[in-house]
């Protein structure tokens, strides 16, 4: 593979699992890899993304594409089952939101006032979760309203609903991506992904950065399911798209 690669790591999907993956998988000393490029100050700055083989970041697709040429990378995503996203999101929120985390005294107000919420909140109450979506504020919809969608759309439609032109935007930017991957099927794949690249063996996934609660919500049930389609309808079909990528690319092995 001649072409550096970049990764679109959208939150909560096993992102961080699959750097250390990727690192493993080429062979990369610290310096060849750039993880998180979105959190340092000059980002933004033509070249910044020069010079690594492996360039990992949190930062959507439109605003990544629009200071750097990412078709000059070999680009890949992982899309997540979104009920499933979705669970592991509410619970990070409300883990990151308590005060003796230590990652606490760094939150912003708006962080700190939906964790406080959720952790307030009756899981096992739909009335609690039917006023969570009757009533989402700026901050709680940009994170928690078809949040994978989002990486895909422009940046000024961050904390508006998710229409429909945009969830069509979004499915056609992800058939862009060399690789999609699904979270459910991790292993295969990136053995799919190890093999476009040209590996024929690979390391085992690493398991990191789990949330440490174990109160994640249950969506099992069909009446929460149906309460929460809002929140997932348009990443319901990103993640539909994102399977029949996968279904291709093991076609063409």
């Amino acid at each position: 593979m001649d072409k550096p690669v970049y990764f679109m790591h959208i939150p909560k999907t096993a992102g961080t699992s699959v750097n250390s993956f990727m690192g493993q998988l080429l062979g990369l000393k610290p310096k060849e890899m750039l993880i998180r490029f979105d959190t340092m100050k000059d980002w933004r700055k033509p070249g910044f993304l020069d010079g690594y083989r492996f360039v990992s970041g949190h930062s959507r697709y439109a605003y990544a594409s629009k200071y750097h040429d990412l078709s000059r990378f070999f680009t890949f995503t992982l899309i997540r089952e979104p009920y499933s996203q979705l669970a592991s999101f509410f619970n990070w929120h409300r883990t990151l939101s308590d005060p003796d985390h230590e990652y606490y005294r760094f939150l912003d107000l708006a962080f700190m006032a939906v964790g406080a919420r959720l952790r307030a909140m009756d899981f096992e109450s739909l009335d609690e979760w039917q006023r969570f979506v009757d009533n989402l504020d700026p901050f709680s919809r940009n994170s928690f309203d078809n949040f994978q969608t989002r990486f895909f759309v422009e940046t000024d439609a961050g904390y508006e609903s998710i229409n429909e032109e945009q969830s069509q935007l979004a499915i056609e930017r992800l058939a862009n991506f060399d690789f999609v991957a699904t979270t459910e099927n991790l292993q295969e794949s990136l053995a799919l992904l190890s093999a476009q690249l040209g590996f024929d063996q690979i390391p085992s996934v690493p398991c990191e950065n789990q949330s440490p609660i174990n109160e994640t919500p249950n969506f099992e049930s069909p009446e929460l399911r149906e309460l929460l389609k809002p929140l997932v309808k348009h990443d319901l079909e990103l993640y539909k798209s994102a399977q029949e990528h996968m279904k291709r690319m093991k076609l063409m092995q």
